[in-house]
């Protein structure tokens, strides 16, 4: 079995090119890479530092570590030098900071604003209930949004099947009551948005499929409410999964509720747990949780 083969096989199309760029560039760096040590790559990761993100440096470990992975799975070694290495200031571990967050009353707020609003066009007042409400509930990414098909909302079960993305794993997640009306009456007439036939669920006004600007124009629409915060898509969906926490729901639930690949992705949404680790600091380590 060939890498590309391997990688294919275990990973989604655009994760897996994008390991096997990566191994193809260590390996051409590296003269002896399938015999490489632990010190070797953390020589090559260090050299990297100087000009990656810790993001980037991530993901270039992960595939490291795939790579390695693959030349044990076909005998070519017997151990993995790359598995006990791991980047601290991954983006991925840093907590959420509350105070950026919208707080359930808020969200409530936003809700009844959107209620209440006063739209100008019938049609286009359902497709943004419908859109907002996928927000402000389930805590859809902006770019799931343009995935979405009408067959993905089932209104007889209450649900919607988010499609997975290049950041996201698909999931079903139920629709709050108050979402179903919109639904149903925007369903009714979509028809009469669109252009050319297509089974994408939210249609622009010009008849176009939705790329995710109605999504952003929506959410700047709730700035006025909150003007002390900066309101966009990415900051309610965070807040959103926030409030999954507080709600007491596990781990491993609200993993799911957002789509997340990794609990740890998670895991920095649970803003209790934070304040608990902080509080514990500040009981033990005075000091520490004075700088």
């Amino acid at each position: 079995m060939t890498l590309k083969e391997y990688l294919n096989q275990r990973y989604r199309p655009k994760t897996a090119e994008c390991y096997l760029r990566d191994i193809t560039q260590f390996t051409a760096s590296c003269q002896n890479a399938k015999n490489a040590e632990y010190t070797e790559l953390l020589n090559y990761l260090k050299e990297l530092r100087k000009t990656q993100k810790a993001a980037s440096l991530h993901r270039i470990l992960q595939g490291l570590k795939k790579y390695y992975a693959y030349l044990v799975n076909e005998g070519m070694r017997e151990d993995n030098p790359a598995q006990s290495i791991s980047i601290k200031d991954n983006y991925r571990h840093l907590p959420v900071l509350p105070q950026s967050l919208l707080s359930a009353q808020e969200l409530e707020e936003a809700q009844s604003y959107i209620l209440t609003k006063k739209y100008r066009y019938r049609l286009l007042k359902h497709r943004d209930m419908s859109m907002l409400g996928l927000l402000l509930h389930q805590g859809l990414r902006a770019g799931e949004f343009a995935l979405l098909k009408t067959e993905d909302i089932d209104l007889d079960k209450g649900t919607v099947f988010v499609p997975s993305a290049p950041r996201t794993m698909s999931r079903t997640l139920a629709l709050e009551s108050m979402q179903i009306l919109p639904f149903y009456h925007y369903l009714q007439g979509r028809n009469s948005l669109i252009k050319s036939p297509t089974d994408k669920l939210f249609i622009t006004k010009t008849g176009e499929e939705e790329r995710g600007e109605t999504l952003h124009y929506l959410a700047s629409l709730l700035c006025p409410l909150f003007p002390e915060k900066k309101i966009n898509p990415k900051v309610i969906r965070m807040s959103v999964i926030a409030r999954q926490f507080e709600l007491g729901h596990r781990l491993q639930a609200v993993q799911y509720f957002a789509g997340h690949c990794y609990p740890d992705s998670t895991e920095r949404y649970n803003l209790s747990a934070l304040q608990q680790l902080q509080q514990e600091i500040l009981l033990h380590h005075p000091l520490t949780g004075i700088l």
